[in-house]
């Protein structure tokens, strides 16, 4: 049972993560389109 508790705990935290890196990289994404002066939007 502390098993399943240990997962979701894990899945939050991981969820918790991917939603910080995500976020990082839409704002690395947005600074290099500035410092290129947004060349070429895909």
């Amino acid at each position: 049972m502390s098993k399943s508790v240990d997962l979701r705990e894990a899945a939050i935290a991981y969820h918790k993560a991917g939603h910080i890196i995500a976020e990082s990289a839409k704002v690395f994404e947005v600074g290099k389109k500035k410092q290129e002066g947004a060349v070429a939007p895909k």
